[in-house]
């Protein structure tokens, strides 16, 4: 689909003993695109090796489903010197490549992930694959086009994209050069290239100025329409709220909201689908063009989505830091990226004062309602290593796992006199590991009773997310003066100072 996007890549070469370098290149032009499939052309440089391993991903992170992108590849092809080279596909993602001296060329053709988006795409996962429409919009997903040479994935990445007429490229890529058709990005990484979805259209943008971080709205709406500066001034006020929530620090410096809107007539039925990336969340709308009914999905997605910058960016396990894009390994701490994610996400309004006591209550409640009609027949610790398999179980992550945190929270709070919470918890967790220093699975338990001072919190996480129990919720809204009744929560009727003390510091209500 692009004829001329270059990919440059400065690496040492990941052959024991050997320091050369080694340049990559891709190459696509989205200025001529008519049909699919898309021819793509891959070049690299100071091979050293007569063999290498071409891939395309087979999972990406976020999605836990086997994504397959490989299956977009046709007419694969390499050349070395001149002379064609023997390529043999491997699997489905993977292709090995033979007789290389020195550089090698792969070209082939890739189809793009999906057309539309519509109803009946509501189980294709289609936020990390790619669309494009000749002269209109494009979402970029890298991951669904450009595939990787094995060993290679951590290495530096430059990026140039000619795009038709006047269109705009919004991403949270650092940008080398912008002028008129061609905007060239930079990424640390083939994870980070992955990590940071572009949308091609049209300029529909406006900026959110959190203090030092620079948040852009880029939206194309099939309609035509303009939806940037109305989504801007309908989140700000949350994004605001947010920040302050974390401390009045945020660990990125730039955040990019893409979203793309399928414009239907259909009032009766509609769909939104959103994945996080570490500065960035792509949205896809399916919905009419009426700015009021877009503003509910929009406001729902970005809530979630925009704490994800602390939870998997700033703290995460070595498996996702070192994401194996063949078949990666999954971590037990779903629970934490997506439950606590989640908390932060209900229990933030409380205690900023854009939600009432019977509005927490009710988010609380439905956590409560969503989690016992699950099975719970695994730990959250297995849910999260089984992820891919247990789908059926997936949704508990973000309701058991979200009552755990809320238990964590009124636990650390009732035994630090209200000072000290999930808050500052994952503050200092992320002091002590960060951006780019993951944390080792079965440590974490151990490091954040360290970090918190709390005895006994180990034990804690261990009985309610490595065993099979129930978080214990009843037990834990008692504390703050509240209780479940009829499957509802409720406020206790005489709740003691104490228990009302405690609330307003938990909670601020």
């Amino acid at each position: 689909m692009m004829r001329r996007l270059i990919l440059l890549l400065l690496v040492l070469s990941p052959v024991a003993g050997v320091v050369a370098q080694t340049a990559f290149h891709y190459s696509a032009d989205l200025r001529k695109l008519k049909n699919d499939p898309v021819p793509v052309t891959f070049r690299a440089s100071g091979i050293a090796g007569s063999e290498v391993i071409f891939r395309m991903p087979k999972m990406v992170p976020g999605i836990y489903a086997n994504l397959d992108f490989g299956r977009n590849i046709r007419s694969i092809a390499a050349t070395s010197a001149g002379k064609k080279l023997k390529v043999d596909r491997i699997d489905t993602n993977s292709w090995k490549i033979s007789g290389i001296t020195g550089s090698v060329e792969i070209g082939y053709k890739v189809d793009d992930d999906f057309e539309d988006f519509d109803e009946k795409r509501k189980a294709a996962y289609c936020s990390p694959r790619s669309l494009f429409k000749a002269d209109t919009v494009f979402l970029v997903n890298h991951n669904s086009l450009f595939g990787y040479l094995e060993g290679y994935t951590q290495s530096p990445v430059e990026v140039s994209i000619d795009q038709p007429g006047l269109m705009y490229a919004a991403s949270s890529l650092d940008k080398k050069e912008v002028s008129p058709g061609r905007t060239v990005f930079s990424a640390g990484s083939y994870n980070e290239l992955v990590d940071n979805p572009v949308l091609i259209a049209q300029a529909d943008t406006a900026i959110i100025r959190l203090g030092e971080v620079k948040v852009m709205i880029a939206c194309y709406s099939t309609s035509g329409k303009k939806l940037a500066a109305d989504m801007a001034g309908f989140i700000e006020p949350l994004l605001k709220k947010q920040k302050n929530y974390l401390g009045g620090k945020l660990p990125v410096d730039r955040y990019t909201f893409l979203l793309y809107h399928f414009a239907t007539n259909d009032y009766n039925s509609y769909m939104f689908d959103g994945l996080e990336h570490g500065q960035s969340t792509m949205i896809l709308l399916n919905m009419p063009t009426d700015k009021e009914m877009i503003r509910k999905p929009l406001y729902s997605v970005a809530s979630h989505e925009f704490f994800h910058t602390v939870l998997p960016l700033t703290l995460h396990a070595e498996q996702i830091e070192y994401y194996d894009f063949k078949g990666p390994e999954m971590s037990k701490h779903l629970w934490l990226y997506e439950g606590m994610t989640e908390y932060f996400t209900i229990h933030m309004p409380a205690r900023e004062g854009l939600t009432d006591l019977n509005g927490f209550m009710e988010s609380i409640t439905e956590k409560i309602t969503t989690m016992n009609r699950m099975k719970n027949d695994i730990s959250l610790a297995q849910l999260g290593l089984q992820s891919v398999e247990r789908q059926d179980e997936y949704m508990n992550a973000y309701a058991r796992g979200t009552l755990v945190c809320m238990a964590l929270d009124i636990e650390l709070r009732s035994r630090s006199g209200g000072s000290y919470g999930v808050q500052q918890l994952i503050a200092d967790l992320g002091k002590k590991y960060g951006k780019n220093k993951p944390f080792k699975d079965e440590e974490l338990f151990r490091v954040m009773e360290e970090v918190s001072g709390k005895p006994g919190i180990a034990d804690f996480l261990v009985k309610y997310i490595d065993r099979n129990e129930l978080p214990p919720v009843s037990g834990s809204l008692e504390k703050v003066g509240l209780m479940v009744k009829d499957g509802r929560v409720v406020e206790v009727p005489g709740a003691s100072a104490g228990a009302l003390l405690l609330r307003k510091q938990w909670c601020g209500l």
